[in-house]
Formats: structure tokens, sequence, C-alpha cells
């Protein structure tokens, strides 16, 4: 279960302090800059689910002077930021994972210079004052946006060194944070992966002219057909012999059947299966009303809550052979989902 840092909490407390004794001390040669460090404190504030800690600590009689200082903000960072992000985006289809964060530590401090603004942004909201931001700085923070979200399924390949920034905040923040949270779910080589591309796809429909291209310079192999309820018999059955193939003593049918054989597992949800059942079990916080699924092009199989458990569903696949299965669960955050292969391991 999430909890805030309360080092964090303390930190940003202290900004904003710092913040409002050098505005009502007059500083105004420097008054935007206050002005912005304070609201983005505010804003990690919010972040964090500590609205109120931030909100009491911004005297009223501070809000015009926050107002008229929003008026005539710049958000010349951001401008630069996008420059960046145009120039350097491709770069993460070719560069080897291994030198990414040094190669991009340019592309990486623009996508901070984004986060920067949405916290000012969240700042501002959090004390009714939104409405103060002038031209340039929504001109600015819309120019971004629109011209990044048309590349940003190139940024795939960052992985982890995308989304790490988000760790300190909740996950219903997260999707906030769009230039950092989606596509989160794939795999760092899903656009190496011809058998992610359907996924990739869904997440990024305006790459799919793109992505077609890359796709036809791949080698096409033939599409694998898996007989799911078949592949986790030869998986269940493997567990009754040893290394070198021999039946193990134990392995009576009645006990191999009411085993429970782990297939895989992320962090956020385990796979199993006993008797020819899938078994999920969910370690993170479910979207609400949500349940793990089976799923396959247009179809969709719903797992079964298991009555007496937390958060443990179970299906009985039956016989199914499309080549693309995959097991989706719905996560407060967001959609995570395990490729077939990954389970049924045949």
């Amino acid at each position: 279960m999430w909890e805030p840092d309360e080092e964090l909490v303390q930190a940003a407390v202290a900004a904003i302090d710092a913040e409002v004794d050098a505005l009502q001390a007059g500083q105004s040669e420097e008054g935007a800059a206050h002005v912005a460090s304070l609201l983005e404190a505010v804003g990690t504030l919010v972040a964090l689910h500590r609205e109120e800690h931030g909100r009491s600590r911004v005297p009223p009689e501070l809000t015009e002077v926050l107002r008229k200082a929003l008026a005539t903000l710049q958000l010349s960072e951001l401008d630069d930021a996008l420059v960046i992000v145009l120039e350097r985006a491709s770069l993460c289809l070719t560069l080897d994972p291994d030198s990414m964060e040094s190669e991009l530590r340019g592309l990486l401090d623009a996508l901070r210079a984004r986060d920067r603004a949405e916290l000012l942004w969240m700042g501002a909201e959090s004390l009714h004052i939104e409405q103060a931001f002038g031209q340039d700085a929504r001109a600015s923070r819309m120019a971004f946006d629109e011209a990044v979200e048309g590349e940003l399924w190139q940024l795939v390949p960052l992985g982890g060194l995308r989304t790490v920034e988000l760790g300190w905040m909740p996950p219903t923040e997260q999707a906030r944070f769009w230039w950092r949270s989606r596509g989160a779910e794939l795999p760092s080589d899903a656009l190496h992966e011809p058998r992610h591309f359907e996924r990739v796809m869904r997440l990024f429909p305006e790459a799919r002219e793109q992505l077609e291209a890359v796709l036809a310079t791949m080698p096409q192999a033939p599409a694998k057909v898996v007989d799911l309820s078949a592949a986790l018999a030869r998986r269940r059955a493997s567990h009754a012999r040893d290394e070198r193939g021999r039946l193990r003593a134990a392995a009576s049918a009645a006990a191999l059947d009411a085993r429970e054989i782990p297939l895989s597992a992320t962090s956020s949800f385990e796979v199993s299966l006993r008797d020819g059942t899938l078994l999920v079990d969910v370690l993170d916080d479910l979207a609400r009303g949500g349940r793990p699924a089976l799923v396959c092009a247009q179809r969709e199989l719903p797992f079964e809550p298991v009555e007496g458990t937390n958060q443990r569903f179970a299906l009985v696949p039956g016989d199914l052979e499309p080549a693309d299965w995959r097991i989706r669960v719905p996560f407060v955050g967001g959609i995570e989902e395990m490729a077939l292969d990954d389970v049924a391991g045949d």
C-alpha cells in the first residue's frame, strides 16, 4: 500500500514557508521565481495527498500577488524542453539500453521540466487561481503537449528511466503525468518485438503508420498458435518429473492435481496453476470494479473472485487456440498485461 514520503512532505512544507517569507519581504526582483517555486511545492503536496498541508501555509493576503505573477509568467524552460524532446526522441529507438541514461540526459531533463510545470499547475488549482495563468504560459504548455503526444511512442525504450520519477506519488496521480505514465506497462523492448506491436498500437494509435513501417522492415515469423489448455497441461505434467525427466515418486495424479504450480509473476500480480485452473493473485490496488481477464483481439474471458481470499481470481480456460492470448489486470494506476508465452512457457 502506498504511503507518502514524510521527508518529502516536510521538504515541500519548508519550501512553501521559505517562498512565502520571500514574497512577504517584497523580493519583487525575483517574484516570478518565488511564485513558481511556491506553487510547485504546493502541487507536490497535492500529489502526495497532503493538499491541506500546502494550502493552509499560504496566507490569503498573498493570493493577489500570486495571481499577478501568473498573468505574466513565462515558461521558456518548457519551450526549450519541447525542442529537446523533438530532437532526441528518435534516438531512443537506436541506442543501446546500457547507454540510454548517459546519452539522453538532456531528454530526461526535458521531461522533468514538464513535471515541474504540471506541479505548478496543480498548486495553482489547489489555491483556486489557475484561471490567472496568462496566454504565454498556457500556450507553452499546450504546444509541448500537442507536439510530444505524437512522438511519445518513441520513448517506450526508456523503460524505467521514464517512469522511475513517478515513484514518489500514488498511482492515482501518475496518470496526470502522461508523458511518463502512458505506455509504462509495456516492456522496454516492445518496439523491437513484433509480438508487442498490437499492444503498442492500441496505446499509441496515432503512431500506427510509423509502427507498421517499422514492422515491415523486420523478418516475419509465422504466427505461433497455442492451445492454452494443452500448454498448461504440459506445464503441469513437467512438474511431475525431475531435472533428468524421471517421474517423481510422489507425483501421483491426485497429488499433481492438488499441487499449486507457480507460472509467472510481476511486482503487481502472480499467475499459478492448480488442476487446470489458472489463478491470479493481485498484489496491488485494482481499479474500481476491476478484475483480471484473459484477452485476445475482441474476446475477453474474465477471472472470477475466489471466495474467502484476498484478491485471488480463478479461470478454467478450456481449449483456446488464438496466437496472442494475454492476461490483463486493471490497476488503479493503469492496465498491466502478461503475454501467453510468459505464462505457458511452451
